[in-house]
This record gives C-alpha cells, structure tokens and sequence, in this order.
C-alpha cells in the first residue's frame, strides 16, 4: 500500500474524529483533501527553506572568520 492509499484509507477516520463544535459541521471531503494538501506545501516549503539556511550558514562560515572569544570587561 503506497502513501496515498494510506492516506485515503485514513480519511473517513479522520472525518469521524473531526471536532465539531454544537451547531456546526466538520469539513467535507474536498475541504480536509484542500487541507491536507495545503498542510503537505507548507511542510515542502518548509523542507526547501532548511536546505536554503544551511546553504547560506556554509557559505557564511566558509567567507567569515571565526570570531575571536570575547574577553571580559575589565
């Protein structure tokens, strides 16, 4: 079973579980699969944004000496 057919076969749990507040309704199918959709570019982004820090700290630390050690007020 791939990650999809996991994910589907999740759904209808997930729509169960969903808190409702008295009154109202939990989101239909197309509302949590734009959701989770929305929720799997954020984590991509965020993926991409890692590896763009950790490109820029390498390039900083191969451009900029060490910093010597503060020394303490006399």
């Amino acid at each position: 079973m791939d990650e999809r057919e996991r994910r589907m076969d999740q759904e209808p749990q997930a729509a169960a579980n969903w808190p409702v507040p008295p009154g109202g309704k939990a989101p239909s199918h197309e509302e949590q699969a734009r959701l989770v959709s929305s929720l799997n570019d954020a984590a991509a982004m965020l993926r991409v944004a890692a590896g763009s820090t950790e490109n820029a700290r390498d390039v900083v630390a191969s451009k900029v000496p060490p910093a010597s050690p503060m020394r303490a007020a006399a």
